[in-house]
């Protein structure tokens, strides 16, 4: 495969037709074409965005008006998008990962262009408001879409689309099967019994205090982009789509009870709005299902499979409900708040909330949160404060 890195023609060329591909949700043909992989350095990239071709500005606004970032704010004002050197060396990178990631072939190119990408990528800075989360989202979702598609069923770790991720909250959040954002991370320990004791890093205390900076920022944004309307029903769909693997369900579990505990009436309706559509497309699905098969098909079934798990007396089975199981871990905690299902949302069943969930409650290993001291008059879902040994 060729490699350039100084013909800012041929390379802007080159981005203009990626970008329109994606705009039309048509990369894959597009990058089926034998055009070559690039890596023009930073003073390129800055020249190549403060000068940008016609054909190259009509690709970044048909790409922006894709995006739906105008759908962020009514005010005409505030609707226009510069775009940004970031902007340019995301869509770069991009374009190497999809034309390496759909490459069977491995060659000196490619190895050149992945190292050249990751180097690149820790340059690019985090997005800081709406604007650019939305932006960097429409160049990394068709990373991450690629990625279910070759590897559904690996464990294959990628660190470029690791690197990507972590540039964003916004797809961060929108892919937590993939990979777990580091400030959830950071919590797991204190959701899911560890399985075997860390000593405690010594790492110096002026690290300690920029990584909790940065997590703080990170949450600031997280729930802002859960009190933006758009932003909360993009991740809702999103999250309501997403493959229920031990990732999604503990990333999801740990963000929701957070949240809740950070203020549990301000996050209250997002979190219920999620569950109240989980459990509605269940039952939905479930009769769908059964009119096609003409056999009794029993919605939930996610929480039987979990129910098996706990009931496992293999540790890792077990250790996998608990961390499936985590996923309704907030809205059990409103329920046992509120001594019962919240009339407000009127399609959260009975079924699910108290026959189907509740009783899982027993079976699992919670430690952690802040416990009411009340006991819930639906039946017994306390957790307890510290984890079986």
């Amino acid at each position: 495969m060729r490699l350039i890195d100084n013909d800012i023609d041929l390379i802007s060329t080159i981005l203009s037709g990626f970008l329109n591909s994606l705009a039309t949700a048509q990369e894959a043909d597009f990058l089926a074409l034998s055009t070559p992989l690039f890596c023009p350095d930073g003073e390129l990239i800055r020249k190549l965005n403060a000068t940008p071709s016609t054909q190259l500005k009509h690709a970044w606004q048909k790409q922006i008006n894709r995006s739906g970032v105008y759908q962020l704010s009514l005010n005409q004002a505030e609707r226009s998008v510069t775009v940004t050197p970031a902007m340019t060396a995301m869509a770069i990178v991009t374009y190497i990962f999809l034309k390496n990631y759909l490459t069977t072939r491995q060659d000196r190119e490619q190895t050149a262009t992945l190292d050249y990408s990751l180097q690149l990528c820790q340059t690019i800075p985090a997005a800081t408001n709406h604007v650019d989360a939305v932006i960097y989202d429409s160049l990394i979702e068709p990373c991450c879409k690629l990625r279910r598609q070759i590897s559904a069923n690996t464990e294959s770790k990628n660190p470029l689309l690791n690197d990507l991720l972590r540039t964003n909250p916004l797809s961060e959040l929108k892919n937590l099967d993939l990979v777990l954002p580091e400030p959830l991370k950071s919590l797991a320990d204190n959701y899911i019994v560890p399985q075997q004791k860390y000593k405690d890093k010594n790492d110096p205390p002026t690290a300690k205090v920029e990584t909790e900076k940065v997590y703080q920022q990170w949450w600031l944004q997280s729930e802002n982009f859960i009190l933006t309307p758009r932003l909360k029903h993009l991740l809702r769909d999103q999250w309501l789509t997403l493959p229920e693997n031990s990732l999604s369900c503990m990333g999801l579990g740990i963000f929701f009870e957070e949240l809740r505990r950070r203020g549990k009436r301000l996050f209250r309706t997002p979190i219920l709005e999620f569950f109240e559509a989980y459990d509605y497309l269940q039952r939905h699905q479930a009769q769908i299902e059964k009119k096609n098969s003409q056999n009794s098909n029993i919605p939930y079934q996610k929480l039987t499979i979990i129910r098996n798990l706990l009931e496992s007396k293999n540790r890792d089975h077990n250790r996998k409900g608990n961390q499936y199981f985590l996923k309704f871990r907030a809205l059990l905690e409103i329920i046992a708040e509120e001594q019962a299902i919240p009339q407000d949302f009127r399609h959260l069943s009975r079924e699910f909330c108290l026959q189907r969930l509740a009783p899982l409650s027993a079976l699992a290993t919670v430690i952690g949160g802040q416990r009411t001291p009340l006991n819930p008059t639906f039946g017994a879902i306390q957790f307890s404060d510290q984890g079986a040994e």
